[in-house]
Formats: structure tokens, C-alpha cells, sequence
């Protein structure tokens, strides 16, 4: 990308905020990236750009210049760098980098793989819902994988294959549908090895006198 000055630099010390402990290695900036490789460990330090809260450049101190980074997941990461020229450079780009100003501007929009050649259409073809399902152990005695919404007649924000309760009808499907906001009924999302799971749905119709004898029997279904 133009905002690049400086993929690679080396000779870097990453500092510890805590402890103030450092290790030397090479630093890589890439589209998506900033990269810190320890040269004693061959331990990898990866940081996205857009996890970058804030950037400081102190006045230079002993040893080089010093690049102070402030994660929005509270990550404090400090670059020694001996070339103040270097230090500028990545100081920029990662200005550049880390505020983007347009939703184009973001490494999504500019990745472009040159492994596969694929049409836009066949990204669809890429995840299988079915084959997630079956990596948790699905169908199960308790639950069961199911087509009704193959046409997005039961709920259009849903996908073409829910996970309900084995015993749930159709018409109890449809009920607890009908009362439920934007027809999100409850659906599994999540199988773990101990039988627990997730439901994700959508809150029931308004209302306090509001009731539906689908739905609640739908839900004692999962309990």
C-alpha cells in the first residue's frame, strides 16, 4: 500500500511496559499487519493496525528512537528503534494505517489473493453450514438439523438450515416464529462435547399479556 515508507526494520528492541524487559529482532509492516520477530526465539508479535489506539513518538532518547503504542485491547507495546529516519517512517504509515479514513481504506476492500482466482459469486460456496453442524456432532438425539427455512419463508435473517429441538413440528416451528420479533425463533448456535449448548433468538412480541402456547412449548423443547 502507498502509506508504506518502511516494510522492514531492523535491529528493533521491543520493551515491556511492566517489567521494562526487552528483546531485540526485526520489525515488519505490512497492509494488515505490524510484525515484531524476536531473533533469539523466533517468537512472533502480531498486531492489526486498526487494534492501534494511539500512537507516541517521545523525543529521542538513549539508544534511538522510541515508537510508544496504545492497543484498544490494553496492549502497550514500545519500539527502540536506532534510525530516527525509520522510527518517522513507520510512525507515519502507522498513523496512516490505524485511522483509516474511508470504509474503503480498510485491507479488505484491497486484498486481492493471488492463489485462487475466484468469481464473487462463488464466495458463497466457501463456508457449509451443514458441514459446521456435523463438525459439533449434529444431528443429536436432542436436536436435529432442518430445512424449513430453505426458501427464507420462516425467518429471512436466518440461514437456510436451522438446529431445533429433535421434537419440534413444523407448526410449533412456525408458532414460536410468529411470536417472536423479526421471527427470529430459537435456534441452536452452539454444541459443546457435554451437551450444553446456545440459543440465540430474538425477544418475544410485546406485551404483558401477550402469550403463545407455540412458543412456550417450544421452549420447554430445549429445556
Amino acid at each position: 500500500m502507498e502509506f508504506i515508507k518502511t516494510p522492514k526494520v531492523e535491529n528493533v528492541r521491543l520493551i515491556e511496559q511492566n517489567t521494562r524487559n526487552s528483546v531485540e529482532g526485526t520489525l515488519y509492516l505490512t497492509a494488515s499487519h505490524l510484525i515484531f520477530i524476536d531473533t533469539a526465539s523466533k517468537h512472533e508479535t502480531w498486531l492489526v493496525h486498526t487494534h492501534i489506539q494511539y500512537i507516541d513518538k517521545p523525543s529521542i532518547v538513549q539508544g534511538g528512537s522510541a515508537l510508544k503504542l496504545r492497543c484498544k485491547t490494553f496492549q502497550v507495546l514500545i519500539f527502540l528503534i536506532s534510525q530516527e529516519r525509520d522510527c518517522h517512517d513507520l510512525y507515519s504509515s502507522l498513523l496512516k494505517l490505524s485511522k483509516p479514513e474511508t470504509l474503503e481504506d480498510l485491507y479488505a476492500f484491497s486484498y486481492n489473493p493471488r492463489a485462487e482466482n475466484l468469481k464473487q459469486q462463488e464466495g458463497w460456496d466457501l463456508f457449509s453450514l451443514n458441514n459446521d453442524f456435523l463438525q459439533m456432532g449434529l444431528p443429536t438425539r436432542y436436536w436435529k438439523i432442518s430445512r424449513i427455512n430453505n426458501e427464507f419463508g420462516l425467518c429471512d435473517t436466518y440461514p437456510k438450515l436451522v438446529c431445533v429441538p429433535s421434537l419440534a413440528t413444523p407448526a410449533l416451528m412456525m408458532g414460536s416464529a410468529a411470536f417472536r420479533s423479526k421471527r427470529r425463533l430459537p435456534v441452536m448456535s452452539y454444541l459443546h462435547k457435554n451437551d450444553a449448548v446456545i440459543v440465540r433468538c430474538s425477544q418475544p412480541m410485546a406485551g404483558l399479556n401477550s402469550r403463545s402456547i407455540e412458543d412456550e412449548a417450544y421452549v420447554d423443547l430445549i429445556r
